[in-house]
């Protein structure tokens, strides 16, 4: 198993929030710009995010995803440029005893 970890900058934290909880009421999957996409992940990996310094949670992999066109957020109506995103499932958030690790851009992979 592969696991990734993510960062939501600090300054988002509290819209991210209510963005997650929305997306698991609606059944949605959330979407992670990235400037490439992970390799050897699978579906059902752990995708850990961290905010403000801090592992504090993860959402199960759905797919990697590469999109030609641009496209709108159906939750926070944020116009996003086509590109390669991690799709994780909203409904699989898991908050955990918070772990110190340094916030980063894009990805990183993660020994769990």
């Amino acid at each position: 198993m592969t696991a990734i970890t993510i960062t939501v900058p600090k300054s988002q934290a509290e819209t991210w929030y209510e963005e997650i909880k929305e997306a698991a009421r609606q059944d949605l999957s959330l979407f992670f710009k990235v400037p490439n996409l992970p390799v050897n992940v699978n579906l059902s990996d752990k995708c850990y995010v961290i905010i403000d310094n801090q592992i504090i949670g993860y959402h199960l992999i759905k797919g990697l995803y590469k999109t030609e066109s641009d496209w709108t957020c159906q939750i926070t109506k944020t116009k996003w440029s086509a590109g390669k995103y991690i799709i994780r499932d909203a409904r699989s958030w898991t908050p955990i005893e918070p772990i110190k690790s340094k916030s980063h851009r894009g990805f990183r992979y993660y020994n769990d």
